[in-house]
């Protein structure tokens, strides 16, 4: 039983510096929030919060690509009320000293990183805000929301991810909203708001975009595209990966109950070795205690010539044999005969046999 728990006891501080080392990794990001609240104009004021780790490296990102005519300006980030200053431009090669409480858009071939110096290392919890001008489009027959919010590049897997998307009007619950690139993530609208969030940790080949449907002059959208608003449904739905509308399906809770099983079986299986070890031994003493010390005869023990434990010999034949007093251990046959004799419960006669038997002088019968 010793045994089994120390190999329990083992297999446990195992899983715990196995998920220690997972929670100090490198630069993890733990979780994202973001708040999107879109003017009457169809730009969106964005406040994103980060809660992080950071051991390495010197600036933390968070990239957009295929901006089309929309642009990000007004970029502000701040940790626990320390405002950063915001450079006209930003260099990816500073150090992290030269970063630290700084923040700045890079540009790129193909869009813009926000950027903001990590400034040290340790637990941090970062408050970016920006804007999203053009966030709405309009379309031949309708308005969308049309964006990849949290791309599948990002350097780190992320903890979680929630969005919250809100406006001046209450979103009536009638209006379509699709989430991609996160399998068992949700997208839908409730109590006049929509929401998004990923399913878990959302690992570095997911990705969150968003489409929204809304009718014609639901803002005063200035950013006009030519085509319909299932031209671009058909772009979102090929070769991506769907979010449940609201709640999951069915299926997908079987999925996670099969990935949860593989997941912890060692552990389980571990759990029912210990509990099958030490129902066992449970079961091989006999509900007997040898006293706080285990095994050990006391030095002190009276002298018997009867039979110990109020005369009952099977007991007393089982504790002589766990402390390996018996000198013969098929002696119990003997000792219970002559239980019996001196119980009365058998009585010695001397008995003539037939002629073609020996004579018994101590031949034994039951009453």
């Amino acid at each position: 039983m010793k045994k089994c728990l120390k190999v329990f006891l083992i297999f446990l501080f195992s899983l715990f510096i196995l998920g220690l080392s997972k929670n100090v990794e490198a630069n993890s990001i733990n979780k994202i929030s973001m708040d999107i609240y879109i003017d009457n104009k169809g730009d969106a004021n964005i406040t994103e919060i980060w809660n992080c780790y950071t051991s390495e490296g010197t600036e933390a990102y968070h990239p957009y690509y295929n901006l089309g005519n929309s642009k990000i300006q007004n970029l502000n980030v701040s940790e626990k009320g320390i405002q950063y200053q915001t450079l006209s431009g930003w260099s990816t090669s500073g150090s992290l000293s030269k970063k630290a409480n700084k923040c700045g858009i890079n540009k790129i071939s193909n869009g813009v990183e926000l950027c903001w110096g990590i400034s040290s290392y340790g637990s941090h919890q970062y408050v970016v805000k920006y804007t999203i001008t053009n966030f709405v489009s309009e379309l031949a027959d309708s308005q969308m929301i049309y964006w990849t919010l949290i791309p599948y590049d990002f350097s780190n897997s992320i903890g979680n991810v929630d969005i919250k998307i809100h406006t001046d009007f209450a979103i009536e619950d009638t209006i379509d909203v699709w989430g991609y690139g996160n399998y068992g993530g949700l997208a839908y609208v409730d109590n006049g708001n929509i929401y998004m969030s990923s399913d878990g940790r959302l690992d570095t080949n997911e990705y969150m975009t968003i489409l929204v449907k809304f009718p014609l002059e639901s803002f005063d959208c200035s950013n006009k595209l030519d085509y319909n608003f299932n031209h671009y449904f058909q772009m979102a739905e090929e070769g991506s990966t769907k979010y449940n509308k609201k709640g999951k399906s069915i299926i997908d809770i079987i999925k996670r109950i099969i990935l949860i099983i593989f997941a912890y079986g060692s552990f389980i299986f571990m759990i029912i070795i210990s509990i099958f070890a030490s129902r066992k031994s449970t079961n091989r003493n006999y509900g007997f205690k040898y006293g706080e010390k285990g095994k050990k005869i006391p030095r002190n023990v009276d002298y018997y010539r009867d039979i110990p434990f109020n005369d009952d010999i099977f007991k007393a034949y089982y504790i002589a044999y766990q402390y390996g007093l018996l000198k013969n251990k098929t002696n119990i046959l003997g000792a219970v005969i002559l239980k019996w004799i001196k119980s009365g419960k058998v009585r010695a006669e001397n008995r003539e046999g037939r002629k073609n038997i020996k004579k018994r002088p101590n031949s034994y019968s039951f009453r």
